[in-house]
């Protein structure tokens, strides 16, 4: 009984999930690909931190609100344990399951379907528009309604700007694996 409802679940599974098109990489290739993904997301936080640290000096209104402040210090007043629990899963959470789930949800699925929508061999114009709109609708999700508009503008362009460079990782690597660490890389370096 379970081997002839076996075979029909795995390949609807396969259909709505293409695990093996988001990671085909192996061994020494996928090493390859985690190890770009490292310099790209180092790179990605350098040149963030030399935008946000211009934007910061010499412009008054990019600032982090006081209520963006208060959901990170929500536990300052608590006990000490309960404190570093709360940034440890926090910090969890923003290194590693954000990433993950971001890249296989925007680079993966959302990335996925609209290729399909283009065509078995899409031009270079289609795939500059698709990793265009992929990256928008990341930057969009990155919105905060606690930040002026100034500053999700500016939230925006940059998450954007994320967007696109993991998409070209997606595109030139063909594997998730370069994205997530470039994204994982990226988030590390701003939370400490």
């Amino acid at each position: 009984m379970t081997s002839a409802y076996q075979g029909v679940f795995e390949e609807a599974f396969h259909d709505m999930l293409p695990i093996n098109n988001w990671f085909p990489s192996e061994g020494c290739a996928r090493a390859k690909n985690v190890a770009i993904g490292i310099i790209v997301g180092i790179g990605l936080f350098l040149a963030a931190g030399a935008v946000f640290h211009t934007l910061q000096t010499h412009y008054s209104w990019f600032s982090i609100s006081q209520e963006t402040i208060q959901i990170f210090n929500v536990f300052q007043n608590a006990h000490p344990l309960m404190d570093f629990a709360w940034r440890g899963l926090w910090r969890g959470y923003v290194v590693i399951g954000a990433p993950v789930l971001e890249e296989i949800m925007f680079r993966g699925l959302l990335n996925d379907k609209i290729e399909l929508c283009q065509g078995e061999h899409p031009s270079r114009i289609k795939k500059i528009a698709r990793i265009a709109l992929v990256a928008l609708i990341f930057g969009a999700m990155h919105l905060s309604p606690f930040q002026s508009s100034l500053t999700n503008f500016v939230l925006l362009s940059l998450t954007t700007t994320l967007g696109v460079a993991f998409g070209i990782l997606r595109e030139t690597r063909k594997d998730l694996s370069a994205p997530i660490a470039a994204h994982v890389m990226f988030n590390l370096a701003m939370t400490l």
